[in-house]
């Protein structure tokens, strides 16, 4: 909001989310019934005049002002599978120190907050008691707030500069 000191953010957390819908709903009656007393001053139904022109510029897609990026067609592929296992596996340090090379498939359920919570807690306590399994990670797979937790496993073991050298040296 240009002009004023707080933040749109911070006002709309500050009111919650019903305070909003109180606030929005109020300044709709407030304006509809401003344009359906006009209308009758000037004799115009201008309520259904602006609901006509939404609905001719929603028909003929005047208001599309959202431009789909499209890649060039020599993109390179993605990788398979195969490939990208492959490509991890060549890149493991301590991939000599044994005989079958153990590898960490993650699943993560969804479930929202819960599962996001549950996610990122018994991965990072996993990762606590044995910070060598995070360098056998090879994929992590989530829905929904699994998917959530699983990022926020991710980016904190990107951030964690301890287990990143652990990660590569072991």
């Amino acid at each position: 909001m240009v002009g004023l000191p707080l933040s749109s953010i911070a006002v709309s957390q500050a009111l919650g989310a019903v305070n909003i819908l109180i606030l929005f709903l109020s300044a709709f009656v407030a304006m509809t019934t401003a344009l359906v007393r006009l209308g009758r001053l000037i004799h115009l139904p201008l309520v259904w005049i602006l609901v006509g022109v939404a609905l001719l510029i929603s028909r003929y897609d005047l208001n599309d002002n959202h431009i789909v990026r499209q890649t060039r067609e020599d993109t390179t592929k993605a990788l398979t599978v195969e490939d990208a296992f492959d490509q991890w596996m060549s890149s493991r340090a301590d991939k000599d120190l044994f005989s079958e090379y153990p590898v960490i498939l993650v699943s993560a359920e969804g479930g929202g907050i819960r599962a996001a919570f549950f996610t990122a807690i018994t991965l990072a306590r996993i990762a606590d008691r044995c910070p060598r399994m995070v360098g056998h990670i090879f994929a992590i797979s989530g829905v929904s707030g699994g998917a959530f937790g699983a990022s926020l496993f991710a980016s904190a073991i990107k951030a964690w500069p301890s287990m990143r050298r652990t990660r590569t040296a072991i």
